[in-house]
């Protein structure tokens, strides 16, 4: 999940503010309020959507190891495409670890929603402080940088 958001938040593009000024005045003064789009519910809303959905694109693999790694047997979340096809598991597996890693990204998503809203809003979560921000800041899963966390956790 926070591969996806990351991968979103440094796709985006600069966007004009959002008007919401819709009254006149009988001098032709408009009333209401111009939103800066970086710090809009609908820039959130546009971010986390269909995040889940593109879960889908995941399974899990113990293929593709660094050669240094201490668990060889270790798992992780890896693209579906970045998997030769004669490498990946049975059909029916790979269909059942994603609709489970779509339920983790809806539950993640809807524990943390206002925190992660708050973040994106303020500017405090960018591309590059996604995985610290869910894993260190939000959810407390891992202990700071330097630190052996008490839980491995790929959000």
């Amino acid at each position: 999940m926070q591969a996806e958001l990351a991968h979103r938040l440094s796709k985006e593009r600069p966007r004009n503010h959002i008007d919401v000024r819709h009254r006149l005045d009988k001098d032709g003064k408009r009333y209401g309020k111009v939103i800066d789009f970086a710090q809009s519910e609908l820039r959130v809303s546009e971010l986390l959507d269909d995040l889940c959905d593109t879960m889908s694109n995941y399974h899990l693999s113990s293929h593709d190891r660094d050669e240094g790694e201490s668990n060889p047997d270790e798992q992780r979340w890896i693209l579906s495409s970045e998997v030769p096809p004669d490498q990946r598991p049975n059909v029916h597996l790979i269909k059942e670890q994603q609709r489970v890693l779509k339920n983790i990204c809806g539950d993640i998503i809807s524990s943390w929603e206002d925190e992660l809203s708050k973040g994106l809003r303020s500017g405090t979560v960018t591309a590059d402080s996604v995985k610290n921000f869910l894993c260190q800041e939000v959810s407390r899963l891992c202990k700071p940088h330097g630190s052996k966390p008490h839980r491995e956790t790929e959000l």
